[in-house]
């Protein structure tokens, strides 16, 4: 899983360098084209083929059905101006059919630039484009479906002016939603407006559909986190080095080393301070317009989530909350592996994205919303096309039997236990915090036994951990893995070879619970306060583990390894992290201290 997951993160974090190397021209406005029709895939890979065109049979046969009756050309408009309430302006390209009449919109809005050039990049089932751009609808897959799409450039990046404006806050979801009714009141629209995008340009969605904007009639939230404090920025109560310092150089070395057209100059862009995000460590008032307002987001929701994807999958949490939590009487949650971009660009996901926003900006009646609600990839493996697509009613499943397995201690230097009963026997294991310089003395191990029969693992986990420390906090990195039957437990090291399945974090001193959000299968925490341990002192806390689907073979086992440190915090010593106070943490197993890690067993549907 490991090679896997260091091959999407090179190229997520270095492909865009090379892509600073391409030059990007400017086009006349208006410019008409006939867009492409070639279809792509990642023809190395035999898998990436036979989806793509069994996906494609599929999308012909959607098409004679219930496709428009002529393919359209493309008008591109760039740099118009879309005016703000404020009196402010943002630039927007506007994509759109060679066509009298009126269509509906899809409006994506990015701080990462609308005219960032994307040349696809191996592993990717996007297919290249003159108006391909990064984590947004590619215009000529759409419009010749009869959409238009507009593309924006948040206010003091990229074309807008502006300046002085932090991203993914109030200001920006304001200026959003005044875009969305502006578009509606264009003399080639119908007045609808859907939202999509990956990543940044789905998290934006959330926070303006919760403004209501009459216009706005459906988001397709793609990958995207909603709670930036605890999604993102302070998993667990952790501060999360790895995304923060990512995130925020994803914004300004545009500007800097890759010579991509833009209006802004070091006074004018948009400043984003590192500084005011660490030094709210609690889930305070700086954090209130970061969350998304579940209560207030009533607009139909398709919600695509992905099992790996960015940073051992860094938006899931947000897309199974939305799903959860919005108050839209009419939410459809999907559940893909595969790369960050893999999916949205894929065939079948244009097919997903299609059936729903032609069902709520069209009119057309495709039978999308009579279908369950809930379509998940069921994972056999870590591989990207390892796996069966099964559909729900709910999430989480009800029928899931949740089972606990208890931790049992081996000592220091040696590999723990998870066994199907408690232990009557009390033992504990002591290891460094953060750890040396070797990566056996700041972890702990514990194996299950054998499977005896293939056993499906869906849901939402629970580890609930006694633990102690010589200080008085404990951060507690918790990774849920899979051991082929092929392969001894010993043989791999903690984090390199193994096969990742999902992970959880915790900062002891953040443990408090949310007693209205934390249910059986998940905890939920307040981080409102600091509750400090008592050094030595036995204490219970809880640790959500995000959502995962595994089928575990007959023979495979789980394994669980806590670590004080984690590659995402970048508290280890091997990298030249901060370094944290040193400590030695401890966990309690068995007697009265019951540790056990919770998992979802989904039995077959009958």
């Amino acid at each position: 899983m490991m090679k896997r997951w260091k091959r999407n993160a090179h190229l997520c974090l270095c492909f865009p360098l090379i892509a600073g190397l391409v030059f990007a021209s400017s086009c006349a406005s208006p410019q008409i084209k006939k867009p492409h029709t070639e279809e792509f895939a990642d023809a190395r890979i035999p898998a990436a083929v036979k989806a793509d065109n069994e996906a494609r049979e599929r999308l012909n046969q959607y098409k004679a059905q219930y496709g428009p009756k002529e393919e359209y050309g493309l008008v591109v408009e760039k740099n118009v101006s879309i005016p703000m309430r404020d009196g402010a302006i943002l630039k927007a390209d506007i994509f759109r059919p060679d066509a009298k009449g009126v269509f509906p919109v899809i409006m994506s809005m990015t701080a990462y630039m609308k005219d960032r050039p994307w040349p696809v990049p191996e592993g990717h089932e996007a297919r290249p484009g003159k108006y391909q751009c990064w984590e947004t609808p590619d215009p000529e897959r759409w419009v010749p479906w009869g959409y238009i799409l507009i593309r924006i450039d948040t206010r003091g990046f990229g074309q807008s002016p502006g300046g002085k404006v932090a991203a993914l806050n109030e200001q920006e979801a304001q200026d959003y939603y005044d875009a969305i009714e502006w578009a509606a009141r264009q003399p080639w629209s119908t007045g609808k407006v859907g939202l999509s995008g990956v990543s940044y340009i789905a998290i934006n969605q959330w926070y303006v559909a919760a403004k209501q904007p009459p216009a706005l009639k459906a988001i397709i939230p793609w990958e995207g986190l909603a709670d930036q404090y605890r999604d993102s920025f302070f998993r667990g109560g952790i501060w999360c080095h790895t995304f923060a310092t990512f995130y925020i150089a994803e914004f300004y070395r545009d500007y800097t080393v890759r010579g991509w057209p833009h209006k802004q100059t070091k006074e004018t862009l948009s400043k984003t301070n590192l500084l005011d995000f660490m030094y709210n460590r609690l889930d305070n008032d700086f954090w209130k317009d970061r969350h998304a307002d579940w209560g207030k987001l009533a607009v139909p929701l398709l919600s695509a989530g992905n099992w790996n994807g960015w940073l051992g999958a860094g938006h899931l949490r947000g897309n199974m909350e939305g799903f959860k939590r919005a108050a839209s009487p009419y939410k459809k949650l999907r559940v893909h592996t595969g790369g960050h971009q893999d999916a949205y660009y894929s065939q079948e996901g244009f097919m997903d994205q299609l059936r729903f926003f032609d069902y709520w900006l069209k009119g057309v009646d495709n039978g999308i919303m009579g279908e369950p609600p809930v379509k998940l990839a069921i994972r056999h493996g870590t591989d990207r096309f390892d796996f069966e697509w099964r559909s729900e009613n709910e999430w989480p499943i009800a029928r899931t039997q949740y089972k606990k397995l208890y931790l049992k201690a081996a000592g220091e230097g040696g590999v723990g236990s998870l066994q199907n009963d408690p232990s009557d026997k009390a033992s504990t294991v002591t290891y460094d915090a953060p750890g040396g310089y070797k990566e056996k003395d700041n972890l702990v191990m514990f194996v299950s036994d054998p499977f005896d029969e293939d056993t499906e693992i869906t849901g939402e986990i629970k580890l609930d951990l006694w633990v102690s420390s010589t200080i008085d906090d404990m951060n507690v990195h918790a990774i849920m893995l899979i051991v082929q039957p092929t392969l001894h437990p010993l043989l791999h090291k903690w984090y390199g070879e193994r096969e990742v399945v999902t992970v959880g974090w915790l900062s002891a001193q953040n443990r408090e619970l949310d007693p209205e959000l934390t249910t059986d299968s998940r905890p939920y925490q307040l981080h409102k306060r600091l509750l400090p341990l008592e050094p030595g002192q036995p204490t219970e806390i809880q640790v959500e583990i995000w959502p995962t689907s595994m089928v575990y073979r007959k023979g495979s086992r789980l394994a669980l390894v806590i670590s004080a440190d984690n590659p995402m915090t970048l508290q280890h010593s091997p990298v030249g992290g901060y370094r944290a106070r040193h400590a030695k943490d401890t966990i309690y197993t068995g007697g009265k201290y019951n540790s056990y890690l919770q998992i979802p067993v989904v039995p077959p549907k009958k």
